[in-house]
Parts: C-alpha cells; structure tokens; sequence
C-alpha cells in the first residue's frame, strides 16, 4: 500500500480479508503510512477470515465512539508487525470496546512491535482491551506499547494453554491491571513493564508462569520506582 493510502470502514466487515497467504505491506513513515479508519457504526470492523495473512507498517485508528470491536481473527497463523492500533480518535471522544479480537481459531497469532496508542484520559468509552485472545494456541505478543484509557490492554477469558507474552511496556491509564488471563490458562509471561494507577497485582494469572515483570504504582522517580518487582507479579 503507498504513504497515504486511506481506507473508511463503515459496516461491520467492511473490510474482509478472505484470501489466504497475503501479505500487506505498508510503505511510508509515521502518519503516512497506509491508514484504516473505523466510522458511522459501531458494528464497523476488519474482519480476518483467512489463515497465513501478515500485515506491516498499516495504522487503524478508531473514530466511532463504543465501537465494537476493531479487527477480527478468524484464522490461524495472522501476524501484525510495526502496526499502529488508535482506539481512539485524535481528540479522546470516541473509544472502541475492543481493539483485536480473536473470535474463532485463531491459533498462532503474532502481534510484534505494534502500538496500541489512547489518550490519558477522555470522554469516550473506555476500552475493555487492547487485544483479547479468547482462543488458539502458541501465541507471541512482544515488543510492544500499550497506552491509554483501558481496563487492561491484554484479556483472555478462556482457557488457553501456550504462549507467549515478552517485553511488552504497558501504561494503563485507568483500572489495576495490565494483564488478565483465564485461571486455567497457561502463558509465559516474561520481561515486561507496567504502569498502573492503583493496585498490586497488575497481572492477573493463576496457572501462568510469570517472572521478571517490574510494575510502578505511581508516577516519579524513587527507588523503588525504579527496582521493584514485588512478589505477586514474579511469582504467580
């Protein structure tokens, strides 16, 4: 796709990626990049039906307030990389619900190096999640910013066994948590680094395997601000 390619989703699955084995490369730097916007209804969605898609270097960005959910995975083997996901709009007074969704099988989803960018604070809807991962094994979500007026950025409330959640840095704007898991799932979560307004326990994961993680509590710089991992993240 060329810098400033534009693309309006206005109806649920006005976008439906059907066939298999493609790759969709986005060319150009920063707001240039290839651009998806969700509009006029909050059924408006991206919706992936097929398996083996890749998709780099695009930008969605949310304008419907509540809308649904943004993008979703119906396959297997989808990956996003150096992607940007707005679920909300330049002036914070839309939200979407839900930014990827994994609705069916949707085994070995790779969501690397991407940005899930909100505001602070705004007037639209809170965001349930960034990316909720209901099913599909061998998951990897990595190297990634999430940001923004959330409940927490990752959700899964299905039991799902392996994968993968690794040096992700998560600034959640609202709520206690970070991640949440299924307590029957079972991920690696390893290396990341969280910010929560309240609370100690910023992940939730009763079966996963947690350790490394460093989370403040708190704006400023103090000792523990910089050092701390306490034991309820490292070693649930």
């Amino acid at each position: 796709l060329l810098p400033g390619h534009t693309e309006s989703i206005t109806a649920a699955a006005g976008i439906a990626m059907s066939k298999a084995g493609l790759t969709i490369i986005g060319l150009g730097v920063g707001s240039l990049r290839p651009t998806f916007n969700f509009l006029t209804a909050a059924g408006a969605s991206f919706d992936i039906t097929a398996a083996n898609l890749a998709f780099s270097n695009c930008i969605f960005t949310n304008g419907i307030n509540a809308q649904t959910a943004m993008i979703n995975i119906n396959s297997a083997d989808v990956g996003f990389y150096d992607c940007d996901l707005n679920t909300t709009n330049a002036g914070g007074t839309t939200g979407a619900v839900l930014g990827i969704l994994t609705a069916a099988t949707a085994a070995r989803l790779t969501v690397k190096r991407c940005r899930f960018l909100g505001p602070a604070s705004s007037s639209g809807t809170t965001t349930t999640a960034q990316i909720q991962h209901e099913v599909g094994v061998d998951y990897v979500i990595e190297d990634c910013y999430f940001t923004g007026k959330m409940t927490q950025a990752i959700t899964n409330a299905t039991a799902v066994l392996r994968g993968k959640i690794h040096n992700n840095v998560f600034v959640t704007a609202t709520g206690t948590l970070a991640i949440n898991m299924h307590a029957s799932s079972t991920p690696m979560i390893t290396n990341n680094r969280m910010n929560v307004p309240s609370g100690t326990t910023p992940i939730t994961a009763g079966a996963g395997f947690v350790a490394g993680n460093i989370y403040s509590a708190a704006a400023g710089v103090t000792s523990t601000g910089q050092t701390a991992s306490t034991a309820t993240v490292s070693t649930l």
